[in-house]
């Protein structure tokens, strides 16, 4: 079983306000892309947070029409000095309106084999910062997670680590709980599988109480954090956060390396390990991960760099056992040559030596890394380059011990897992004791039977012959929640005859929207298409605003009119493929039920 010690599954809409998107915009600069591109996809996003429906179609649509229009592109082009290809020509001057997505898509590769020639952006393409963007827009967290756990691997486990970008003045508190509560319904979707890692930003002033309730109540396993975004970690606030996580054995990530998101090139400095020193001299034995290992071009020297950041993470393992770090989103030895022999040579040695070697742990940095790189290639490629001993290391018995799934005494990781007592012998940690406790309380929220592993650690440590009902929607999805229920019996009563699902609520959830019995075929003219997803949309919610016994009984939720209600669900309904196991959150955000369903009771 591998681990993957840094991955994330927010999307865009989770952790960008308008304010924050120019921090987005800044890292993507950094990366490489040409401005014109990066402000296409500004104006392409700020659609998105503000609420508009975008899908890989409205996406390539939109970013080729900003293309289009760029005064940006059109200079760049004129600054070549080359023959430009003719479908460059098109993107940057023609008439493009009707163009489908297959062709813009087209173009927008065209574009980028054009500007592979361009030094700057030789590691990757277009397709990669596409491929990119289309992770971040999906709908929901859980379905990001989809993504990553299937590329990760069906037996592995994979941190999610949270984002809190915040300019402090509260106005996105409301976004950040979606996130933990999106967060943490993603984790019981992969129970054993997926650990999720809370977001704390001091800047945020709830964001102890958020770390609290994320640890104690929603499954959260460790803290991640992200100096670079405007914080110091020498402050008394996160004293506490230090304290309370070296009492209860919680790990710490933070994001170490002078890339990434960033507010300005001087708040990168906030990530310099050496502002650790004070830290760790406090808390000896607060278990600390230092992300990026300082940074990847440290390593591809004959030496590693003297005096760098990966240095002095290198001499804070020496001084204290508890201080680990990750090889996540290291591409600049993927150019092969003496980038790559120099780097695995200095990887090598420390995995060769006693002080270093029980330290160092795989990631991958998902889905950020899509800007270089697919997921699979990733693990491929390192896999290739190290001795199976070595990868066993640093995929399977570090990861384990830094994660807590065992104690420092566990020689050899994961065969040890759940052979000591907690906390001891080599036993897991109060961490993964929580986490496993929050899952016996949702056994039947869960969206697959807990890995092995967890299973093993419950029956030895937590409850005996627990009873694991899951359901592939977990709260997503659930006849226990009034908005569910009602849109379910609606939802249902409207399907073609054929597709009935005669109670079945689960099943009805993995219905798509065109088995509804009315739903208009995207052959039809867009105006009565239109017209008819109008009137679904509007039918629903009579339906559940109707007073019971003949409706739901639903009012809409503060700030959101009548015609507000009627758009979201409009939305909803104008994706043929969309299952209807999505209706449940989306009414559960836009009306208020002021009773709760009998859990046994089904949809007739």
């Amino acid at each position: 079983m591998r681990i993957n010690v840094h991955g994330h599954i927010f999307n865009f809409r989770s952790v960008f306000t308008d304010k924050t998107l120019s921090i987005l915009l800044n890292r993507l600069g950094a990366e490489g892309w040409p401005d014109f591109l990066v402000k296409a996809v500004e104006g392409a996003l700020r659609k998105l947070l503000k609420g508009d429906y975008f899908d890989e179609q409205t996406l390539i649509a939109e970013l080729a029409a900003q293309l289009n229009g760029s005064a940006l592109l059109k200079k760049y082009l004129a600054d070549a000095g080359d023959a430009i290809p003719g479908d460059v020509q098109i993107l940057a001057h023609g008439n493009i309106d009707d163009l489908l997505a297959g062709g813009l898509r087209d173009l927008l590769h065209k574009l980028g084999d054009f500007l592979s020639k361009d030094e700057d952006i030789s590691k990757h393409g277009v397709q990669d910062l596409l491929a990119f963007l289309l992770l971040g827009i999906k709908h929901s967290i859980v379905e990001v997670a989809d993504k990553m756990m299937e590329a990760t691997g069906e037996d592995a486990i994979a941190t999610a680590l949270m984002m809190d970008i915040t300019d402090g003045k509260g106005k996105d508190e409301a976004q950040f709980v979606r996130q933990l509560n999106d967060t943490a319904e993603a984790a019981l979707m992969y129970p054993g599988r997926l650990l999720p890692f809370v977001g704390v930003n001091t800047i945020r002033s709830t964001h102890f109480q958020h770390m609290i309730e994320g640890l104690d109540k929603k499954g959260f396993v460790g803290v991640k954090l992200y100096p670079s975004l405007g914080f110091s970690v020498q402050s008394p606030e996160l004293d506490k956060v230090f304290a309370y996580c070296e009492a209860n054995e919680v790990p710490v990530l933070l994001h170490c390396n002078n890339g990434g998101f960033r507010v300005d090139l001087a708040a990168a400095q906030f990530c310099d390990p050496a502002n650790w020193i004070p830290v760790l001299k406090a808390h000896p034995k607060l278990r600390v991960c230092f992300g990026h290992f300082g940074g990847d071009e440290h390593f591809t020297a004959s030496a590693i760099t003297p005096n760098s950041w990966a240095t002095t993470i290198l001499s804070l393992m020496e001084n204290y056992d508890e201080v680990y770090a990750d090889i996540s989103y290291h591409t600049d030895c993927m150019d092969g040559g003496a980038n790559q022999t120099n780097y695995f040579n200095n990887l090598k040695s420390l995995l060769a030596s006693t002080k270093y070697r029980d330290r160092i742990l795989f990631g991958t940095d998902f889905y950020l890394v899509r800007q270089r790189c697919r997921e699979e290639s990733y693990w491929a490629y390192y896999q290739i380059h190290f001795e199976a001993g070595e990868w066993d290391r640093i995929t399977r018995a570090n990861p384990a011990r830094f994660l807590g799934l065992t104690g420092d005494t566990a020689e050899d990781g994961l065969d040890d897992l759940g052979k000591g007592s907690p906390n001891q012998d080599g036993g897991p940690r109060a961490n993964i004791l929580n986490y496993l406790r929050w899952l016996v309380v949702r056994a039947q929220e869960v969206g697959r039977t807990p890995s092995p592993w967890a299973l093993d650690l419950i029956e030895l440590h937590v409850a005996k012959n627990v009873k694991w009902l899951p359901n592939p929607f977990g709260t997503r999805w659930t006849d226990n929640n009034d908005a569910h229920y009602f849109a379910a019996i609606w939802l249902n009563s409207n399907l073609r005859p054929e597709m009935s699902v005669a109670g079945d609520f689960v099943r009805l959830g993995s219905r798509l929207v065109r088995d509804l019995k009315d739903y208009p075929p995207e052959s039809r003219p867009a105006n009565e298409r239109a017209a008819k997803i109008r009137g679904l949309a509007s039918d629903l919610y009579v339906y559940l605003v109707t007073a019971q016994p003949k409706g739901g009984g639903a009012t809409v939720e503060d700030g959101i009119s009548q015609a507000g209600a009627k758009d979201a669900l409009a939305k909803l309904f104008a994706d043929g493929n969309l299952q209807l196991q999505h209706f449940g959150p989306a009414v559960d955000g836009i009306l208020h039920f002021g009773h709760e369903a009998l859990p046994d009771q089904l949809p007739a």
